[in-house]
């Protein structure tokens, strides 16, 4: 975990995960800013936007981030059931078009490809890699952060894809 930068309300935050062998099993980062999204921060204090910011990196680093097995994501079945497909077959089509353009893993994924990332979602993911994903992540434990705004993300190891694979991602 790293936030860096001169102000509180512009840290650019990575949340890095790493094996004990010290490889790289999973990034991503955000713009502390996001944590104000639907604030006006010029009616926020300094020492609101400090407060508010530590406390998420700490909710980053804290017990409650980890969720054991068979934890609902949502208190909506169906969300948890739709949802976690959605966020599967997304996880699969982003990784699927950084591998075909040769993205390193310590790379962000470009906002431009997004376009791209949607059609492999809908025609190049098949249905039956999601259900097997579905399967075997549906009761793995969880790791759960907020990036802001409405950036809500739920990942689990799965031993099948090698990876961490996003099973929630939501507002």
């Amino acid at each position: 975990m790293l936030a860096s930068g001169h102000r509180y309300d512009s840290l650019e935050v990575t949340l890095e995960i790493r094996s004990p062998e010290d490889s790289l099993l999973y990034i991503d980062s955000w713009d502390s800013g996001l944590y104000f999204q639907y604030d006006d921060r010029a009616e926020l204090t300094d020492s609101v936007v400090e407060h508010r910011v530590r406390a998420q990196i700490d909710s980053l680093l804290g017990n409650a981030a980890f969720r054991p097995g068979g934890d609902e994501l949502t208190t909506d079945e169906r969300m948890n059931r739709e949802g976690m497909r959605d966020a599967i077959r997304d996880d699969v089509a982003e990784e699927m078009w950084r591998q075909a353009n040769r993205i390193p893993s310590d790379s962000s994924t470009p906002v431009s490809a997004e376009a791209a990332i949607d059609t492999i979602a809908h025609q190049g993911v098949s249905d039956a890699r999601v259900e097997s994903l579905v399967a075997e992540l549906r009761d793995r434990p969880t790791f759960r952060y907020f990036a802001g705004g409405e950036a809500n993300y739920a990942i689990a190891w799965s031993e099948e894809e090698r990876r961490f694979v996003t099973v929630w991602a939501c507002c």
